[in-house]
């Protein structure tokens, strides 16, 4: 399964606008793996910073979870704006009008 295909799928089980999440990663990297942001602070499709993956890794126990994966990328983020972490995409989410 590709990337965007992932994503959708991981939006829908944690209930979340598919449409939106998909945006989200577009505007954040425009689906870049490798995509450097935040005088490259920030890694990959949904520009994580080490210490954010790091922490919200460990609070909803996805420890065995990579920054340098795409696919676990997606699954952090949908979790944490399930939970109320939108806000950590703050800029994109107001571009695309989903916060």
């Amino acid at each position: 399964m590709d990337l965007s295909e992932y994503a959708a799928e991981v939006a829908k089980k944690y209930n979340l606008n598919p449409r939106y999440f998909l945006r989200l990663i577009q505007c954040e990297s425009a689906w870049q793996e490798d995509a450097l942001g935040d005088s490259e602070t920030s890694f990959g499709v949904l520009q994580f910073k080490k210490d954010t993956f790091s922490l919200f890794s460990d609070k909803f126990n996805f420890r065995d979870h990579d920054i340098n994966n795409s696919y676990h990328q997606v699954d952090l983020a949908a979790k944490m704006i399930k939970e109320g972490y939108i806000f950590h995409w703050k800029n994109c989410a107001h571009k695309i009008s989903w916060a």
